[in-house]
């Protein structure tokens, strides 16, 4: 099985054996942030955030005076505001809909990883043949158990006090900032880890051959091979989806136009429906540089997922969480750095994993 870990600043790719790495390299250098110390102070800048204000069991709550610290700067109204905060952008769904999470019972804790092999094996007509005065064969289940950290992550932001004297609500509106901002990583880490355990199956919808849904369907039909049972989850970016609208839009006479007729006028929904499968065409996007990058883009994943896991559970991918000192799954801090300046910083506790390999598809679509 490949395996894949999470560290305080992405994926550690020094394990990672997969097909898909340089797509992974890419994401990951993309979501590098800065930290607090690194470049001028000035308004906006968010950064990751200062260890000082990070107050949770590895943090500096082990002494007396990162107590007094937490005390003194943390925020329960700006708290309460973060546990409550709505994203209007659907980065907690799409988050959910890859890895679905569940409270970790401590920091560190045990997982299972799945390599079900040995529940569909058969050695045809003499595996269950026992000889006189035999005993019948025995049967070894055997299993995997990994050990998971929970990370401590946060973002920092800096305001400059004229920017701000005159907004009632200023403490809301950069928290909710540093929300949708952690919100926005955790969906492109979920991406990239599903992007890196995954096998590499690209496709190429054109006008002249196999039609693309019955390519998709292709792939259910692999992955089920490979774990045993088909996937119950596609995840399609916006590009992909409208290389397969283009695909049968443009369809050549050596197609049936018919079929392709009849599949361009499918919604999503009648596509997902259709490949027996719960899906979600994501069209997320998020700065890179000087433009603008799709979090999907022209992919499609095939996996198992269910809402409710535990560590024990066979879905591929999960979330696992803490609450921080404060018993909250997030926590702020709101501090004076001198007369002008101010911080706010957000924290919250996760490890995003990979109990299973099996039968993850991704498909890296191209049009024509």
């Amino acid at each position: 099985m490949t395996k894949i870990e999470n560290t305080g600043r992405g994926l550690d790719l020094t394990r990672l054996s997969t097909a898909n790495a340089e797509l992974v390299l890419k994401l990951r250098r993309e979501s590098m942030l800065p930290a607090h110390s690194e470049g001028a102070w000035k308004h906006g800048r968010i950064t990751t955030a200062d260890s000082d204000l990070l107050m949770g069991p590895q943090g500096a709550a082990t002494t007396a005076n990162a107590e007094l610290f937490g005390s003194a700067f943390f925020s329960e109204p700006m708290t309460n505001y973060a546990v409550g905060w709505s994203d209007p952008e659907g980065y907690d769904a799409l988050i959910e809909f890859i890895a679905p999470n569940f409270p970790a019972p401590g920091e560190l804790f045990q997982f299972r990883e799945f390599d079900n092999s040995e529940e569909f094996l058969s050695d045809g007509t003499y595996d269950d043949l026992r000889a006189i005065k035999g005993d019948f064969k025995t049967v070894d289940y055997t299993e995997a158990l990994a050990s998971g950290r929970v990370l401590n992550r946060g973002l920092r932001i800096e305001l400059d006090w004229d920017y701000i004297k005159n907004d009632p609500i200023w403490q809301q509106r950069y928290t909710g900032k540093l929300m949708a901002r952690l919100k926005r990583n955790q969906a492109r880490r979920a991406f990239a880890l599903a992007v890196a355990a995954g096998t590499s199956a690209p496709l190429t919808f054109s006008t002249g051959g196999p039609g693309p849904d019955e390519q998709l369907n292709g792939q259910v039909i692999a992955s089920g091979d490979l774990m045993g049972i088909n996937p119950n989850r596609m995840l399609m970016g916006l590009t992909a989806w409208l290389y397969r609208r283009d695909a049968y839009a443009n369809a050549t006479t050596s197609t049936n136009q018919y079929a392709a007729a009849a599949a361009l006028t499918r919604k999503f929904e009648d596509l997902a429906a259709l490949l027996m499968l719960e899906g979600r065409l994501d069209a997320g996007r998020y700065q890179n540089g000087t433009s603008k990058s799709e979090i999907v883009g022209a992919n499609v994943l095939f996996f198992t997922g269910k809402a409710g896991v535990d560590q024990e559970d066979p879905t591929n991918f999960k979330l696992a969480w803490v609450n921080c000192q404060n018993g909250q799954r997030f926590a702020v801090y709101v501090r004076q750095l001198s007369v002008k300046k101010w911080e706010i910083v957000v924290e919250h506790y996760e490890l995003l994993f990979c109990a299973s390999t099996l039968g993850v598809q991704v498909c890296a679509i191209t049009g024509s």
